[in-house]
């Protein structure tokens, strides 16, 4: 490879590229991220905080899928309070030219990065069945959904994410990159499929229920099902709208090689906005959902007493 490497990088960090040319070539680029990383963490930390916070004062939520939006919850907080502060370091040691730091710390960089990635994604999609549960079933959705089902459900999505983040040290780069994009392709397309049949459900109880001069409670609720279904679908386009540049990165450092200068410089930025939805998912959830939003409120009044 036609890189201008310090040589003899780790063995176990065979994945990782420093290439002090293309550092200096990008630095823009290089303290972009770190200062978009910096600025991110503590209101990330702080937004899943009271977002958590939120999910347990709210007794309206308190029922076994509320698992699901606390392991998203929770995966976004470490986003904040983990990773970004490993990737902030990486930054240091790639800016300062600290070969032995970026490979210590960049094992971890890529290795957060995709288990937080691949749980979020899950999660999502976990979600968005749920949605579906609840809409199909009607009544008769508790006893397809237990508290026991959810916690299997939410620890199977975290194994699994552990499992598949750690792939990349086994495998080549481009395996993995691969490999995540099939696996986003399916829940994309898992998602979409039932965000179609959510709607048709809801567009057809709302028909019967007009017809047949059904309780104006269940025409009454069609709205809130339509708006939290909408929610969930929101969630998911923000994770595709955030990783669709990383993707695309991906494949273009796939097809020309990293050696191409400013691919890494772009890979760099691109990694940025994937740690963003860290940020935007609790905003979305506290500002569409009104329970959240009542708690989270609650909250903040006895933080700051007016």
């Amino acid at each position: 490879m036609a890189f201008n490497m310090t040589p003899f990088l780790p063995k176990n960090c065979y994945f990782l590229i420093f290439n002090r040319e293309e550092i200096m070539f990008g630095r823009v680029y290089y303290l972009t991220a770190f200062i978009w990383s910096a600025l991110l963490l503590i209101p990330s930390a702080f937004l899943n905080l009271l977002l958590l916070r939120s999910l347990y004062l709210s007794l309206a939520l308190r029922k076994p899928s509320t698992l699901l939006l606390y392991s998203l919850s929770v995966s976004d907080l470490l986003i904040a309070i983990v990773l970004l502060p490993i990737y902030l370091t990486k930054k240091v040691a790639e800016l300062t030219y600290n070969v032995e730091l970026f490979c210590f710390i960049g094992k971890h960089s890529y290795f957060f990065g995709y288990l937080f990635s691949a749980s979020s994604l899950f999660t999502v999609t976990a979600l968005s069945i749920d949605r579906y549960l609840i809409i199909h079933k009607g009544v008769h959705y508790a006893e397809y959904v237990t508290r026991t089902k959810v916690t299997i459900t939410v620890v199977s999505i975290w194994v699994i994410s552990i499992f598949l983040s750690s792939l990349q040290f086994v495998i080549p780069t481009n395996g993995v990159s691969t490999l995540a994009g099939f696996v986003t392709a399916i829940c994309f397309f898992v998602t979409v499929v039932f965000y179609y049949k959510m709607l048709l459900k809801l567009r057809k109880t709302k028909m019967e229920a007009s017809q047949q001069s059904e309780s104006a409670t269940e025409i009454s609720s069609i709205p809130r099902y339509r708006k939290v279904t909408r929610t969930i679908m929101i969630l998911f386009m923000v994770f595709i709208f955030c990783y669709l540049p990383y993707f695309c990165t991906k494949i273009v450092m796939s097809i020309i090689g990293d050696a191409k200068k400013g691919v890494e410089s772009t890979e760099c930025v691109v990694t940025v906005l994937t740690y963003t939805r860290a940020f935007i998912n609790p905003v979305i959830l506290l500002c569409r959902t009104s329970e959240m939003k009542e708690a989270a409120t609650f909250i903040m009044k006895r933080i700051i007493p007016c």
